[in-house]
């Protein structure tokens, strides 16, 4: 029977039985895809994650725009509740102005004693 002496790349060497040899070099081209395959799915796990990160980039852009039109909608609304109460303090400070206005004029009734009226 034949043996070989194979010395691996890391250091190790190994003796190896003809019908050994003959096993690996039949699974050679088996290995030889396995290898290829192994080669290529990096390029393939680089692509699924670009792919990740384009979605994940479109998914915050179109967040980023909700948001803003959200905010822009708050502002409206803000601006619009302000000029409300802006109104609500004139049509309220006018009112007040138009009693107290009323109040001055009108004398108030003897019966209520509001004035005293001394002759000296």
């Amino acid at each position: 029977e034949f043996y070989a002496i194979v010395e691996s790349p890391k250091g190790g060497v190994f003796v190896l039985r003809s019908s050994d040899l003959q096993q690996i070099f039949s699974h050679t081209s088996t290995l030889e895809k396995i290898q290829n395959i192994k080669q290529q799915h990096p390029d393939m796990e680089h692509r699924q994650f670009l792919l990740q990160l384009k979605e994940e980039d479109e998914r915050n852009k179109r967040e980023v725009r909700k948001s803003e039109e959200t905010n822009e909608t708050e502002i409206r609304d803000e601006e619009r509740d302000k000029r409300g109460r802006k109104d609500q303090k004139r049509a309220k400070s006018s009112e007040e102005d138009d009693t107290n206005h009323e109040l001055k004029e009108k004398p108030p009734e003897i019966g209520q004693g509001r004035i005293v009226d001394i002759v000296v």
